[in-house]
C-alpha cells in the first residue's frame, strides 16, 4: 500500500521534475531570443551582424535582469529598441507558459502514476491465471497432435487446477478491475515465460505431488508470484523496460499483489483486494496540496533557506535537497494537522534513499533551525494533531 512517506517521496520527485523542465525552459527562451536576431538569409540588403549580435547580447541581458527587476523592459534606454523589448517579452511570455504547463502536466503525472500501481498489482495476479490457463491450453494441444489419442494426466492440469489460483479467477470484484482496466499479457510473453517456468525446479516437484492439497497449492501460488515472476531475470528485465519506474515501485506492486493473493485463498467468500491505501482520497488530496502549495509558495520559501544556509549558496544546494527543503517548510507552514517532528522525521527518511550521504545532516540542521524560528515568528501554527510531539 501507499503511505505518506512513499507519497511525499514521489511528490519530491515530482517538484525534482518540475525544477529541471523549469531550467531548460530557461534556457530555450534564450534561443528563441538568438533566434529572433539571426540575419535574414533572404532580406535583399545587407545585414549589419555586428548590430544583430550586439542587439542580441542586450535583449538576454534583459531577459535575465527582468526576473530580479520586473520593470526593467518600462525603463526609457535607449538600447531598448522595439524589436530588442519584443524578443525579450516574448521570450517572457514563453517562459512562463511553457512552465505552467509542465508544472500541470507534472503534476497530473505525479497522480496518475501512483493510481498505476494498483493496475500493476492487478496484472501480477492476472498472469498467475495466464500461467495456469496456458498451462492447460498446452496440455490439451500437446494430446491433440498425437496419433493415438489419450487423456491428459493429472499433473499436466496441476497448475490450472490450482485452488488458489482458481479462486483469484473467479474473483467477481477482481475479474471486474481487470475487464475495466483493459489488463492482459501478450500471448508470446506468456509463451515464452511458461517455457522458463518448465525448467523450474518447484514446479516439476509441485506437478509430481500426487495430489495438492489446498495449502500445497496456496504455498505454490505465493511461489509462483514472489519467487518466480518478481525474481526471473527475463520477467524483470520485461517489467523494467515497460514500465521505467518499475525498480523504484516494484516493492509496493510486490506487497500489494501478495496480500490480495493471500487475502482471497485465506478468505471463503471472496477475500478483499488490496486498495492504494486505506482512504485514497484524502491520501490523493494530501499528495496533490503538497506538490502544488510546494511550488506555489516557493518564492516565499526560498529566501527562508537562503537566509538559514549558511556558508551555502541556495545555487548550490542539491536539486533534490533543495526539493526537499521547499516540502518539509511547506508542510509545517500549510498543513496545521501535522506535527513538525513527524515532517522532518519523514523528509530526513526520504533524504537517506534520494540525497547525498551529507544531505541526512544538512537538512536536519536546517529545518531544526528554520521550524523553532517560523513556531517563534508565529508563521508555524499547528492544530488538533498537529500539536502532539512538538514540544
Amino acid at each position: 500500500m501507499l503511505n505518506r512517506r512513499i507519497l511525499r517521496a514521489k511528490a519530491m520527485q515530482a517538484v525534482y521534475s518540475y525544477h529541471l523542465c523549469k531550467d531548460a525552459n530557461y534556457e530555450v527562451a534564450i534561443e528563441k531570443i538568438k533566434t529572433s536576431f539571426l540575419p535574414d538569409l533572404t532580406a535583399a540588403e545587407k545585414q549589419d551582424i555586428e548590430k544583430l549580435n550586439k542587439d542580441r547580447d542586450v535583449a538576454i541581458h534583459l531577459f535575465e535582469q527582468q526576473f530580479k527587476d520586473k520593470d526593467i523592459l518600462k525603463q526609457n534606454n535607449g538600447e531598448i529598441t522595439p524589436r530588442i523589448r519584443q524578443s525579450v517579452v516574448d521570450a517572457v511570455n514563453f517562459y512562463h507558459n511553457q512552465n505552467q504547463k509542465d508544472r500541470e502536466n507534472i503534476g497530473k503525472g505525479m497522480v496518475l502514476h501512483a493510481e498505476k500501481l494498483m493496475e500493476r498489482s492487478l496484472s501480477l495476479l492476472q498472469l498467475l491465471i495466464d500461467f495456469a490457463d496456458f498451462a492447460e491450453k498446452e496440455a490439451k494441444e500437446r494430446h491433440r497432435r498425437q496419433i493415438i489419442p489419450a487423456p491428459i494426466f493429472e499433473h499436466e492440469q496441476k497448475l490450472f487446477k490450482n485452488k488458489t489460483i482458481e479462486k483469484v479467477r473467479n474473483h467477481h470484484k477482481f475479474a471486474k478491475e481487470i475487464l475495466d482496466r483493459k489488463i492482459y499479457w501478450d500471448i508470446e510473453n506468456i509463451r515464452t515465460w511458461y517455457k522458463l517456468l518448465q525448467k523450474d525446479e518447484k514446479y516439476v516437484a509441485y506437478q509430481q505431488l500426487p495430489a495438492a492439497t489446498a495449502f500445497q497449492d496456496a504455498e505454490f501460488a505465493i511461489y509462483l508470484l514472489r519467487d518466480f515472476i518478481l525474481k526471473n531475470e527475463v520477467i524483470e528485465s520485461h517489467l523494467s523496460e515497460t514500465d521505467y519506474n518499475w525498480q523504484e515501485d516494484k516493492i509496493t506492486v510486490r506487497s500489494m499483489a501478495l496480500k490480495t493473493l493471500k487475502n482471497i485463498h485465506e478468505q471463503e467468500n471472496e477475500g478483499e483486494i488490496v486498495q492504494l491505501s486505506a482512504n485514497w482520497e484524502d491520501d490523493k488530496d494530501f499528495f496533490k496540496q503538497l506538490y502544488q502549495l510546494s511550488l506555489q509558495h516557493e518564492d516565499e520559501i526560498r529566501p527562508l533557506i537562503a537566509n538559514k544556509s549558511e556558508n551555502w549558496d541556495i545555487s548550490r544546494i542539491t536539486a533534490v535537497d533543495l526539493a526537499l527543503l521547499l516540502m518539509a517548510l511547506c508542510e509545517m507552514i500549510y498543513f496545521p494537522s501535522i506535527p513538525i517532528k513527524v515532517t522532518i522525521n519523514e523528509i530526513l527518511e526520504i533524504a537517506k534513499d534520494y540525497g547525498t550521504p551529507k544531505s541526512k545532516d544538512f537538512l536536519n540542521g536546517l529545518l531544526d533551525v528554520l521550524s523553532q524560528e517560523l513556531e517563534k515568528d508565529g508563521k508555524i501554527v499547528k492544530t488538533g494533531r498537529g500539536l502532539l510531539d512538538n514540544k
